[in-house]
């Protein structure tokens, strides 16, 4: 809810505060409008936070990784909120007071970051652990794999012992240890607040025995994956009817973000664009039609997302030729083919104007 505290600080300083001249009684001004464009701001974050992972512990250190997050998390957030004010007629909002607040969250994320930095340093400066850990598997794996997890995880963790599984040879470190026939007596007794498990790959499909064993204990039970040098992934495991899938390589057009946040700024950059550019548009295809014979526009297609085939259109620059040669020869930058208009159009890129109708199409 980090857009609330921004809008009254933004509020506070534009309107009340006397700092910037008004121009204008306050007592005239309509909050109501505000609200709606709060609501705006609200739901975009939302998106964003998932999309950004500022929820996520792990995200806050490096502080420098978490301030680069932290603004693209809140430019993007006001993507929505400034294409509103702009370009929402009905309601004249004020546009300082929209920068002030998009300053407002990106200082607010910055501070309840450090804030929660500052408490989980603390916590493990006094050597408080915040979460008392039990490992089923007792081996070599399971020794690097939690070596592992202890290195990356932010939040101070102490480990209670390990759960030597049946045919299991225990690596000297692994101590507490502990029997597997003892495993429910020892979560009550040891107080743990997360079960790991860690084994091979190969073994992970006994799993399900100990995640039901544990169901009445109503402790977390989570898993180490291991699935190699170079593979890695996020929250992407989900259920596709009784299938479990894990996503080692999904595609931007898949998060929620590219598809609203994304899809909102291409379709309202565009439409600004199209029509700004509509008398230049208009001068370049009457000059195309005045100097050479044929089509304005030069169609082919492409492939686009998940191997699609879409229609571009461009400015046409070269003479008409064998229409499947287009299909089959591509351009260079100096194609004898091209009219002395078109090496004009490709030397500035005005040619590729057509482009803002492919993205609103």
């Amino acid at each position: 809810m980090l857009p609330l505290p921004a809008f009254v600080i933004a509020a506070y300083i534009r309107f009340a505060a006397g700092i910037i001249p008004l121009g204008f009684d306050a007592r005239y001004i309509d909050p109501t409008p505000y609200f709606g464009l709060l609501l705006l701001a609200v739901l975009s974050w939302a998106v964003v936070v998932e999309h950004f992972d500022l929820a996520r512990v792990d995200r806050l250190f490096p502080p420098r990784d978490a301030a680069r997050n932290a603004f693209a998390a809140s430019a993007t957030a006001y993507t929505a909120v400034t294409a509103a004010s702009f370009f929402y007629r009905n309601v004249s909002f004020s546009r300082l007071f929209v920068v002030i607040s998009g300053v407002a969250l990106f200082v607010l994320i910055l501070f309840t970051q450090k804030v929660y930095r500052t408490y989980l340093d603390s916590l493990r400066q006094r050597g408080e652990k915040c979460s008392r850990l039990l490992v089923i598997g007792a081996d070599e794996h399971a020794e690097r794999a939690l070596h592992s997890f202890l290195q990356s995880t932010v939040i101070p963790c102490s480990v209670e012992g390990f759960v030597r599984l049946p045919g299991q040879t225990p690596c000297p470190s692994c101590k507490p240890l502990l029997e597997f026939e003892a495993l429910e007596s020892m979560v009550v007794e040891l107080r743990a607040d997360d079960v790991l498990i860690a084994v091979p790959l190969h073994l992970l499909a006994e799993a399900s025995s100990l995640v039901r064993q544990l169901e009445r204990l109503s402790v977390p039970v989570r898993a180490i994956l291991d699935l190699g040098p170079g593979i890695s992934f996020r929250n992407t495991i989900f259920h596709f009817g009784d299938t479990t899938l894990l996503d080692l390589r999904a595609t931007p057009s898949e998060a929620v973000a590219y598809t609203i946040l994304k899809r909102t700024f291409d379709l309202i950059f565009a439409t600004v664009v199209a029509i700004l550019t509509a008398p230049l548009m208009l001068l370049i295809a009457a000059a195309i039609r005045l100097t050479s014979p044929g089509p304005v526009l030069f169609a082919q297609d492409r492939v686009g997302l998940n191997g699609r085939l879409f229609r571009v259109y461009k400015f046409r620059t070269m003479g008409v030729g064998n229409p499947g040669e287009s299909d089959t020869r591509w351009t260079t930058s100096d194609d004898p083919r091209r009219t002395r208009l078109g090496a004009f159009l490709r030397a500035t890129n005005l040619d590729e104007l057509p482009q803002f109708f492919n993205v609103l199409k």
